[in-house]
């Protein structure tokens, strides 16, 4: 944990967890599908470190798993959600459920988030701009408390 924490230290954002206690009820979600389960139970660490550049803010999610060959695997997981997402955020369906930020926003994160893996880390580094994170407009929240 002390490692895990001299790495992010200097950053003005930042936040540690360890992963491998946590309760079998923790991955209950997850029991639907197996692959994802194992994967899940297989992270050590969780470190986020966020470093502000003017408007931007350069973030950092790192994830260490047990074994390099679960981290290469987690490294896929991930790939194959982002590919499901903008499959996702393609349909016509889905984006009618959505304001224009919130499909912005998706869109943004899965365009532009870079998945590394090096050893038994995968890493996803993300630039979040002022543009992700615009509140929606008060008539569009007016229209969704009147029709929810």
């Amino acid at each position: 944990m002390q490692e895990r924490i001299r790495r992010v230290a200097g950053a003005p954002i930042f936040a540690v967890a360890r992963a491998e206690n946590l309760p079998p009820s923790f991955y209950d979600a997850l029991r639907s599908a197996p692959q994802f389960e194992s994967v899940a139970k297989s992270i050590r660490g969780l470190t986020l470190a966020g470093q502000p550049d003017g408007d931007v803010i350069h973030v950092v999610l790192d994830a260490e798993s047990d074994s390099m060959k679960n981290a290469i695997e987690l490294a896929g997981v991930i790939e194959s959600l982002r590919l499901i997402g903008s499959m996702a955020l393609a349909d016509p369906k889905t984006r009618a459920q959505m304001t224009n930020e919130q499909h912005a926003l998706l869109s943004a994160v899965l365009n532009q988030a870079k998945l590394t893996h090096q050893d038994n880390t995968v890493r996803i580094m993300l630039d979040v701009t002022p543009e992700m994170l615009e509140a929606p407009s008060g008539n569009h929240a007016e229209e969704l408390l009147r029709n929810p």
